[in-house]
């Protein structure tokens, strides 16, 4: 039951950084913006690619962000963005 709720929370998050026109969305801008540590969060779909999974870890631990596997998978996030397309990959900037 706190999963559920975590993930609740991580969603809420995800819509409010919408609002206020602070999220990145798809893999190759949060690796980018990573680089240069603009970021605060990275969230990854549940059915990410392993080689993304890879780099996101990677580079998240360089630039000391925290990176949070949701529960949805990339149709879902999409959805959650309003994009007519899948999205694996977001990240909240600073």
């Amino acid at each position: 039951m706190a999963k559920k709720k975590e993930l609740d929370l991580n969603v809420q998050i995800i819509k409010q950084a919408l609002k206020e026109n602070k999220v990145l969305i798809g893999n190759d801008e949060v690796v980018k913006t990573l680089k240069l540590s603009g970021l605060i969060k990275v969230f990854m779909a549940r059915n990410v690619a392993p080689a993304i999974k890879e780099d996101l870890e990677h580079y998240c631990k360089l630039a000391n962000v925290e990176l949070i596997q949701l529960g949805q998978d990339n149709e879902e996030i999409g959805l959650i963005v309003k994009k007519g397309y899948m999205v694996s990959v977001l990240g909240l900037k600073a």
